[in-house]
């Protein structure tokens, strides 16, 4: 489906940027239309499934609007294909490390929600989610707020600033 491959190249550079991205956007708005043939085609096949993977196995910083179209697409094959999508996710050794390189960039971070929250199938979610996974997730985000406090509590009154990382995770 060359449809996946535009939402995945890099485009030629120069120009303007909306020529530059116009069959990446096209390929993402028909891939991620709701389609159910095509979401079962792209769910069905693992080279399709890699082709976009592939994106991820890319040095840091990703793309931002290829990474967008990524997420958008992972996203709704989430919500419409849980089981099969979720299967070859963990078929990858490499899934959640390079979701963790590439935190930086926003979409990934929406991708990485999606596997919390966008998936409807209750089997599904409790497949990709099991009660140890979000406790261990709970405790790491506890532990990094303690352990920032404390050191925090160590440093002069003069010195003492609120970190960044709990900041983000308290609000």
């Amino acid at each position: 489906m060359s449809l996946v491959t535009h939402l995945v190249t890099e485009p030629a550079a120069g120009g303007e940027l909306t020529s530059q991205y116009r069959y990446a956007s096209l390929a993402c708005e028909v891939l991620t239309c709701n389609v159910p043939a095509v979401l079962e085609k792209l769910a069905a096949e693992r080279s399709l499934l890699d082709q976009l993977y592939s994106l991820l196995e890319r040095p840091a910083p990703l793309n931002p609007l290829l990474a967008s179209f990524l997420s958008r697409a992972f996203g709704l094959l989430l919500a419409e294909q849980a089981e099969q999508t979720l299967m070859y996710l963990k078929s990858k050794q490499t899934f959640v490390d390079l979701l963790l390189q590439h935190l930086g960039t926003s979409a990934i971070m929406d991708l990485a929600c999606n596997l919390i929250s966008g998936i409807a199938e209750p089997e599904a979610r409790q497949a990709a989610l099991t009660p140890e996974r979000q406790a261990n997730a709970a405790h790491v985000l506890v532990s990094t707020v303690t352990c920032a406090r404390q050191m925090a509590q160590q440093l002069p009154p003069g010195e003492r600033e609120l970190n960044p990382l709990v900041a983000t995770v308290e609000s």
